[in-house]
């Protein structure tokens, strides 16, 4: 178990201490050569370098790790609301969109048949007949 007091970087030796994956831990060394500091600029860069930055959780004491993975929970069921909330409202956003777009359509061929004054014959090739 690491617990340096007043970790203020987490260093290559550590994710390979902690049992890091060889890949995690050469995609760590190329973007951070010197050891990550604990900054959330740094999380991000991890992030977007593909790095699993919560598998650093492991390395955490264990009253630590369950106090991590209680808030984590209490976080993912928030964001499971926030995302069936805001699913909910595109779905809804969605609907009438397509209902503005059926009756522009619709319009558009009773305005065009409306015009003809007679149809021609069968569809030969029809736009989406």
């Amino acid at each position: 178990m690491i617990r340096p007091p007043g970790l203020a970087r987490i260093t290559a030796k550590m994710l390979s201490d902690g049992g890091a994956s060889p890949h995690q831990l050469e995609v760590f060394r190329a973007v951070f050569p010197n050891g990550a500091p604990l900054t959330l600029e740094a999380v991000a860069e991890a992030r977007a370098a593909g790095l699993d930055v919560t598998w650093v959780a492991c390395l955490l004491s264990q009253e630590l790790q369950a106090r991590y993975k209680a808030e984590m929970a209490t976080l993912q069921k928030r964001e499971g609301r926030d995302v069936d909330t805001l699913s909910a409202q595109h779905r809804a956003e969605m609907d009438v969109l397509r209902a503005s777009y059926v009756t522009q359509t619709d319009a558009l061929l009773v305005g065009l048949l409306s015009a003809a004054g007679q149809l021609e014959g069968p569809c030969v090739s029809p736009p989406e007949c």
